[in-house]
């Protein structure tokens, strides 16, 4: 429900989890909890901001109003985010469920 309304659950979503693209800010991504790389899995768009050699990471949640909460990751220039990110999202296919 974080990523509501752009994604809902029953929605599929394509993963691309090819290492060697960039990170793209404004991007959604498959993610783990930064400081918890095991841990289960989430969609959130990716937020860059660079300063110098050090840099913030803020993975976003669209549905802020429903208590979901950004995570943020301090990082420096050279530290790659491969432990937390998994891939990023190429394709929503919005489920269609009869009611």
């Amino acid at each position: 429900h974080s990523m509501q309304p752009t994604l809902s659950p029953g929605d599929v979503v394509v993963i691309d989890t090819c290492r060697a693209t960039p990170l793209r800010d404004g991007q959604i991504y498959l993610v783990r909890q930064p400081d918890d790389p095991q841990g289960p899995c989430m969609f959130r768009r990716l937020s860059l901001q660079m300063s110098g050699r050090y840099g913030v990471i803020v993975l976003n949640p669209d549905n802020l109003a429903g208590g979901y909460e950004p995570l943020i990751r301090h990082m420096h220039s050279n530290e790659l985010p491969v432990n937390f990110v998994v891939g990023r999202a190429l394709k929503c296919i919005i489920s269609i469920t009869n009611s």
